[in-house]
Parts: structure tokens; sequence; C-alpha cells
């Protein structure tokens, strides 16, 4: 493994195991919120593709019309 990575396990197992476990229980809790940031993350970006997808649909639209009008326009002239 990583030196660094190595050290760090060795000063952690230096800990007394009270201090330890509090450092187990933290890291746990970062996982625990890191997971949720990502899931909201992920919720936030379905959603706004999903808008942008629709704005995209209406703005289609609205050029479709615009391009019916001027169509008009040219035979009624």
């Amino acid at each position: 493994m990583n030196e660094n990575f190595d050290n760090l396990l060795s000063s952690i197992n230096s800990l007394p195991k009270s201090e330890q476990d509090k450092l187990f229980n933290y890291l746990l809790y970062k996982k625990s919120a890191l997971s949720q940031d990502k899931k909201e993350l992920i919720e936030f970006m379905t959603a706004s593709s999903e808008r942008i997808k629709q704005w995209m649909k209406r703005t289609d639209n609205l050029i479709e019309k615009m391009d019916d009008f001027f169509n008009d326009l040219k035979k009624s002239a």
C-alpha cells in the first residue's frame, strides 16, 4: 500500500481504543453524509435534466409555430 496510508493506519492503531472508536464513528457519519449529498445531487441533476428537456420541447414548439406563422404570411402576401 501507499506509504502515507501505512503511516495513517499506524497512527490510528496507536490511538487508544476509545479514540479509534470515535474516529471510526465519525468516518461512518461522514461517509453517510457524502452518500446523502451524492443522492441529492443526482436527484437535482435528474430534475434539472427533465426541466431542460421540457424547455427545449417548448422552444421547439414555439419555433414551429413561428415557422407556420411566417409561412402563412408568405402565402397571404
